[in-house]
């Protein structure tokens, strides 16, 4: 068994690593701030203010995302975007979804987030090949439409006449 360091000791030895309890000189020179890394470039699109510790985690959920896209795993690469979109809301993101949502043939979810992607004004390189997306799947979708009867949606309703206190039909 060890003997027990004195507590004077363990506090001289936390006071020297930490660099003292006393606050810097006035006169000492503030540190130059280190210039910023560059943005990988998926990331270049501008967003919402958020804390470096957010920015990180939302691009570690997005390279894992770009992973498991690649190897096909598009529910699981789908979940990473939602989460890193979740943390650091970019509307570049819709874009990433919208491809997962059309791999797995969810073709109206599709749909919907190519057009977010759209309407969000990051999407200028992309414009054409977005537009070209969205007829394709439009497409599909009006050929996955059933076309038997039985499956056609109910008529509307019509407005029903006014009815008495006593359930009769009321009279003019």
């Amino acid at each position: 068994m060890r003997p027990a360091r004195p507590l004077r000791a363990s506090l001289l030895l936390v006071v020297g690593l930490t660099g003292g309890l006393a606050a810097p000189p006035a006169a000492a020179k503030p540190r130059p701030r280190p210039r910023a890394a560059a943005k990988a470039p998926e990331m270049e699109i501008s967003g919402p203010a958020v804390s470096p510790f957010a920015k990180e985690t939302a691009r570690a959920a997005f390279e894992n995302a770009e992973r498991l896209f690649r190897d096909k795993r598009y529910a699981e690469a789908e979940v990473e975007y939602q989460a890193a979109y979740s943390i650091w809301p970019l509307d570049g993101f819709f874009f990433n979804i919208a491809q997962c949502e059309r791999n797995q043939d969810h073709t109206a979810e599709a749909i919907d987030y190519f057009e977010r992607y759209l309407a969000s004004g990051h999407a200028q390189k992309r414009r054409a090949e977005v537009e070209a997306l969205l007829e394709e799947l439009r497409d599909k979708l009006a050929a996955d439409a059933p076309k038997d009867s039985a499956f056609a949606p109910p008529a509307p309703r019509t407005a029903a006449a006014p009815r008495s206190r006593d359930g009769g039909q009321a009279r003019p």
